[in-house]
C-alpha cells in the first residue's frame, strides 16, 4: 500500500468526499494498478458498484482463462488473493451471473469447502451457502483468539496496522460494530490522533505540517508491523515514516467504516487529506517536497 492508496480509499468512503469525481477517477487508476502489478483485488470492494463493475469486467476474460486446475488463482498467497478476487467479483455484482453461465473453468469455491481458517468460514457462509457442522465453532474460536490478543488500552500490538487488520478480520466474521471490545478498539484508534504533525526525510524533519492526522508516536514499529502483517503491501519504510499517510489513510478508513463518519476528528483528517492533495498534488514524500504543485505553491507563498 502506498500513501495515494490509503488516502483516496479513505476520502470516497466518507459521505463528504465520496462523489468526488477526481478521487474516484483516482481510485479506479490505483485499482487498475493492484491488480495488474500485484493481482490484489480487495480495493474493489471499497469502490461504488458501477465503477467497480466497470473496473471488473475488463479483467474478466483474463480471469476466466488463468484460474488453476484447484480452483485457485496464482500460485503464491492463493487463497488470500483468490478469497479477495471472489468478493470483488461479488461487490460488483457479477459473481452471481458468471456462476450460472458456468463460465468458471473449475468450481471456485471447491478449494475453501476444507479450509479451517477465515476465508473458509466466509466463502462458506456467504459464497457458497455450504456451513458445514464445524463452522459455528470455527467462527467462535477465531473471534476468540482475535480478541484474546488484544492489548488492555483496545489495541491489538499498540499499532495502527495491526488493530485496523484485526478489525477488518472482526468485520468478516460479522461481529457488531457496536460490541464492546470493537468500540474500546476504536476509542484506541482516536487516541492515536494528532492535532498537528511535521513530515520527516530520513529523520530530519521537513518542515511541512500536516493537521489532523491518525499515528502511533514510533513510525518505524509501525513500518514493521506492515512487513509482518501485510506482506502483500510491499512496505517501504520512507512511506510510514515521512507524513504517516498510510496509517493515517488506514485509521481513518476503519473509523468511517465503524460508523465514525460524523466525528468531527474524522471529518478533520479527510479535510485535511484533501487540502494536502490540493495543496501538493498528492501525499507522497516527493509530491510535498519535490512536485510541482509544491514548486507552484511555494513560488505563490513567497510573493
Amino acid at each position: 500500500m502506498r500513501c495515494d492508496r490509503a488516502s483516496t480509499i479513505a476520502l470516497i468512503n466518507h459521505p463528504k468526499y465520496g462523489q468526488d469525481k477526481d478521487l474516484l477517477t483516482d481510485a479506479a487508476r490505483i485499482a487498475e494498478g493492484d491488480i495488474q502489478r500485484h493481482f490484489e483485488y480487495a480495493i474493489i470492494i471499497d469502490l461504488p458498484v458501477a465503477l467497480a463493475k466497470s473496473v471488473m469486467e475488463l479483467h474478466i476474460p483474463q480471469l476466466l482463462k488463468t484460474q488453476r486446475a484447484n480452483g485457485l488463482w496464482k500460485i503464491e498467497d492463493a487463497e488470500r488473493k483468490s478469497f479477495w478476487l471472489l468478493a470483488a467479483l461479488k461487490h460488483s455484482a457479477l459473481l452471481e451471473g458468471l456462476g450460472k453461465e458456468g463460465a468458471f473453468q473449475h468450481d471456485p469455491y471447491m478449494p475453501f469447502q476444507e479450509s479451517s481458517d477465515l476465508y473458509g468460514y466466509v466463502i462458506r457462509r456467504d459464497f457458497s451457502h455450504t456451513l458445514v457442522d464445524t463452522d459455528i465453532r470455527l467462527k467462535s474460536n477465531q473471534v476468540s483468539a482475535i480478541l484474546d490478543a488484544q492489548e488492555t488500552d483496545g489495541s491489538w500490538g499498540h499499532t495502527i496496522v495491526v488493530t485496523c487488520k484485526r478489525l477488518e478480520e472482526l468485520h468478516l466474521l460479522s461481529e457488531p460494530n457496536q460490541s464492546e471490545r470493537i468500540q474500546k478498539a476504536a476509542e484506541w484508534l482516536f487516541s492515536t490522533y494528532n492535532l498537528d504533525m511535521v513530515g520527516f526525510h530520513v529523520g530530519v524533519p521537513y518542515g511541512i505540517p500536516a493537521h489532523g492526522m491518525f499515528s502511533t508516536p514510533n513510525r518505524w514499529v509501525e513500518f514493521e508491523s506492515a512487513l509482518k502483517e501485510r506482506p502483500e503491501w510491499d512496505p517501504k519504510q520512507l512511506c510510514y515514516n515521512h507524513l504517516a499517510i498510510i496509517q493515517n489513510g488506514i485509521a481513518t478508513q476503519t473509523l468511517i467504516r465503524l460508523g465514525y463518519q460524523d466525528d468531527e476528528r474524522v471529518i478533520k483528517a479527510c479535510d485535511n487529506l484533501f487540502t494536502l492533495k490540493e495543496k501538493f498534488g498528492g501525499w507522497c514524500q516527493s509530491n510535498i517536497t519535490q512536485g510541482l504543485a509544491y514548486k507552484r505553491w511555494a513560488g505563490i507563498e513567497k510573493t
